[in-house]
């Protein structure tokens, strides 16, 4: 059903789909878009030129990313988050919201750290298809049963006719490498305090971390087997993948991080 905004354009469904994976993921480029929406490069860059003509969304783009090849990345501003309220209602995060205001002028590692969950997803989308449930960090923003740092994302991956569940952590490049080691001590800690079960149904989700590169994937399993040593038959149980995702399926069912 169209719905037609303050200022007087009709969105349609389509368009919205769009809005939603900004919310979703904060940043976007348009081979993210289309991979996820399932569109040829022309259909998408036509809905995200409208989009952009009546000011829905902005992006960063300018000489630069042209001569290194570098597509233009796409964000939600006030139009586009007012037809978010209006379209999904109390399903959107207030403090999420607003935080999208500030999109324009995010540091270019934000930008790229989000971009990275997102081809996480998309690489998790086409191998596991209607499989994945893939819930990130605004939607799962105001959820009180999770860690309060929040992880990027919850997922839910179907396996032999059960859904298992997994926090995803990417590791940020442009980060000290011993705030992900924290991060490990803090997930002890929350296991520990049984939170989780206090407000679900379900196991304590599994830790799926996502590192840049091969060699950073290794060096986290090293620092961070020093923590796991006395929960390695007990939870948190953690698995590690780097970005080619290369055999995900075998890599964080069945084979926990080690040193």
């Amino acid at each position: 059903m169209p719905i037609t905004t303050n200022n007087h354009y009709t969105l349609n469904p389509k368009q919205l789909d769009l809005l939603r994976l900004l919310y979703r993921f904060r940043f976007a480029t348009s081979p993210h878009l289309a991979n996820a929406l399932h569109l040829k490069p022309d259909t998408i860059n036509q809905r995200l030129q409208i989009l952009l003509n009546q000011d829905y969304i902005g992006r960063h783009y300018d000489g630069r990313y042209k001569i290194h090849g570098k597509p233009a990345e796409y964000y939600l501003v006030e139009n586009g988050i007012n037809a978010l309220k209006q379209y999904v209602g109390d399903k959107c995060d207030n403090k999420v919201l607003h935080n999208l205001l500030h999109d324009k002028d995010a540091t270019p590692s934000f930008i790229a750290h989000s971009l990275n969950v997102f081809t996480v997803f998309c690489r998790l989308k086409e191998r596991y298809g209607d499989d994945l449930r893939f819930f990130t960090k605004s939607q799962i923003h105001s959820a009180k049963h999770f860690p309060k740092q929040r992880p990027e994302a919850l997922i839910r991956l179907r396996v032999d006719s059960q859904w298992r569940e997994f926090f995803l952590e990417v590791i940020d490049p442009s980060k000290p490498f011993y705030s992900y080691v924290g991060k490990v001590r803090r997930y002890i800690e929350y296991a520990d305090e049984k939170t989780w079960a206090n407000g679900s149904n379900t196991s304590l989700p599994k830790i799926l971390v996502v590192a840049d590169t091969v060699g950073n994937e290794i060096r986290f399993q090293k620092q961070a087997n020093r923590f796991l040593k006395r929960h390695y038959e007990e939870e948190p149980k953690m698995y590690t993948a780097n970005q080619y995702m290369a055999a995900l399926i075998d890599i964080f069912l069945e084979h926990p991080a080690k040193s």
